[in-house]
Protein backbone atom coordinates (compact mmCIF):
# COMPACT_ATOMS: atom_id res chain seq x y z
CA UNK A 1 0.00 0.00 0.00
CA UNK A 2 1.54 3.23 -0.44
CA UNK A 3 2.95 5.18 2.42
CA UNK A 4 0.01 8.22 1.81
CA UNK A 5 -2.49 5.86 1.94
CA UNK A 6 -1.43 3.78 5.12
CA UNK A 7 -0.92 7.03 6.67
CA UNK A 8 -4.75 7.98 5.96
CA UNK A 9 -5.71 5.43 8.11
CA UNK A 10 -3.91 5.75 11.14
CA UNK A 11 -3.64 9.72 10.56
CA UNK A 12 -6.85 11.05 8.63
CA UNK A 13 -5.54 14.62 9.93
CA UNK A 14 -2.31 14.34 8.27
CA UNK A 15 -0.15 15.35 11.13
CA UNK A 16 2.26 12.22 10.31
CA UNK A 17 4.55 13.90 7.55
CA UNK A 18 6.17 10.56 6.76
CA UNK A 19 7.00 6.79 7.47
CA UNK A 20 10.99 5.96 7.92
CA UNK A 21 12.89 3.65 9.45
CA UNK A 22 13.35 5.77 12.39
CA UNK A 23 10.03 6.69 13.55
CA UNK A 24 8.52 3.18 12.09
CA UNK A 25 8.90 1.80 15.76
CA UNK A 26 6.90 4.85 17.03
CA UNK A 27 3.53 4.27 14.62
CA UNK A 28 3.86 0.72 14.71
CA UNK A 29 1.51 -0.41 17.25
CA UNK A 30 -1.17 2.12 15.55
CA UNK A 31 -0.42 0.23 11.68
CA UNK A 32 -0.69 -2.87 13.30
CA UNK A 33 -4.43 -2.07 14.81
CA UNK A 34 -5.16 -0.52 11.14
CA UNK A 35 -3.79 -4.20 9.82
CA UNK A 36 -6.58 -6.11 11.64
CA UNK A 37 -9.05 -4.09 10.01
CA UNK A 38 -8.26 -3.72 6.75
CA UNK A 39 -10.70 -7.20 5.59
CA UNK A 40 -13.61 -8.38 6.77
CA UNK A 41 -13.17 -12.20 6.31
CA UNK A 42 -16.27 -15.21 6.43
CA UNK A 43 -16.27 -18.07 5.91
CA UNK A 44 -18.63 -20.77 6.97
CA UNK A 45 -20.79 -17.99 7.46
CA UNK A 46 -18.61 -17.10 10.45
CA UNK A 47 -16.09 -13.73 10.55
CA UNK A 48 -12.55 -14.99 10.93
CA UNK A 49 -10.76 -12.53 13.05
CA UNK A 50 -6.91 -12.13 11.80
CA UNK A 51 -4.52 -14.30 14.61
CA UNK A 52 -1.57 -11.67 13.54
CA UNK A 53 -1.43 -8.39 11.18
CA UNK A 54 2.43 -7.38 10.65
CA UNK A 55 3.70 -4.42 8.29
CA UNK A 56 6.80 -3.98 6.75
CA UNK A 57 8.39 -0.42 5.10
CA UNK A 58 9.17 -1.46 1.48
CA UNK A 59 12.72 0.57 0.00
CA UNK A 60 10.36 2.56 -1.85
CA UNK A 61 8.59 3.48 1.17
CA UNK A 62 5.29 1.58 0.40
CA UNK A 63 3.62 -0.35 3.15
CA UNK A 64 2.97 -4.09 3.42
CA UNK A 65 0.27 -5.61 5.32
CA UNK A 66 0.75 -9.40 6.07
CA UNK A 67 -2.28 -10.60 7.89
CA UNK A 68 -2.52 -14.35 9.09
CA UNK A 69 -5.73 -15.99 9.74
CA UNK A 70 -7.17 -19.20 11.30
CA UNK A 71 -7.80 -21.92 8.16
CA UNK A 72 -11.32 -21.02 6.63
CA UNK A 73 -13.43 -23.90 5.98
CA UNK A 74 -13.65 -25.81 2.61
CA UNK A 75 -15.95 -23.86 0.38
CA UNK A 76 -16.88 -19.91 -0.36
CA UNK A 77 -14.44 -17.67 1.17
CA UNK A 78 -15.45 -14.01 1.31
CA UNK A 79 -13.30 -10.86 1.81
CA UNK A 80 -14.59 -7.63 1.93
CA UNK A 81 -12.15 -4.70 1.53
CA UNK A 82 -13.18 -2.39 4.62
CA UNK A 83 -10.36 0.01 4.40
CA UNK A 84 -11.54 0.87 0.99
CA UNK A 85 -14.61 2.08 1.91
CA UNK A 86 -13.26 4.33 4.78
CA UNK A 87 -10.57 6.00 2.17
CA UNK A 88 -12.94 6.57 0.13
CA UNK A 89 -13.75 6.62 -4.26
CA UNK A 90 -10.59 6.67 -6.32
CA UNK A 91 -9.06 3.51 -3.54
CA UNK A 92 -8.09 0.92 -4.88
CA UNK A 93 -5.27 -2.28 -3.82
CA UNK A 94 -4.13 -5.61 -4.42
CA UNK A 95 -4.88 -8.86 -2.35
CA UNK A 96 -2.46 -11.91 -2.48
CA UNK A 97 -4.17 -14.70 -1.18
CA UNK A 98 -1.39 -17.47 -0.05
CA UNK A 99 -1.80 -20.86 1.66
CA UNK A 100 0.23 -21.52 4.41
CA UNK A 101 3.11 -23.06 2.17
CA UNK A 102 3.44 -19.64 0.79
CA UNK A 103 2.18 -20.65 -2.63
CA UNK A 104 -0.06 -18.26 -4.07
CA UNK A 105 -3.68 -19.29 -4.70
CA UNK A 106 -5.17 -15.97 -5.89
CA UNK A 107 -4.51 -12.55 -6.81
CA UNK A 108 -7.16 -9.97 -6.76
CA UNK A 109 -7.37 -5.75 -7.50
CA UNK A 110 -9.93 -4.43 -5.38
CA UNK A 111 -11.67 -1.09 -6.11
CA UNK A 112 -13.26 1.18 -3.94
CA UNK A 113 -16.58 0.24 -6.03
CA UNK A 114 -15.43 -3.17 -5.66
CA UNK A 115 -13.92 -4.13 -2.58
CA UNK A 116 -15.48 -7.67 -2.13
CA UNK A 117 -13.80 -10.98 -3.67
CA UNK A 118 -14.36 -14.28 -3.19
CA UNK A 119 -12.18 -17.28 -3.84
CA UNK A 120 -12.75 -21.38 -3.17
CA UNK A 121 -10.96 -22.88 -0.67
CA UNK A 122 -10.58 -26.57 -1.28
CA UNK A 123 -10.84 -29.57 0.80
CA UNK A 124 -8.12 -30.35 2.53
CA UNK A 125 -6.18 -33.78 1.59
CA UNK A 126 -5.69 -36.44 4.37
CA UNK A 127 -2.80 -36.72 6.07
CA UNK A 128 -0.11 -38.82 4.08
CA UNK A 129 0.53 -42.38 6.18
Amino acid sequence: MAQSTALKLIDPTPKIPALIPENLATYRPRLVRAAAMLFILTSARKKLTARAATIELTEENDLIFRLTYPHPAPGPLYFSAAYLKRLGDGYGGILELTDDAGENLELEKLLWSRPNFEVTIPMLSPPKP
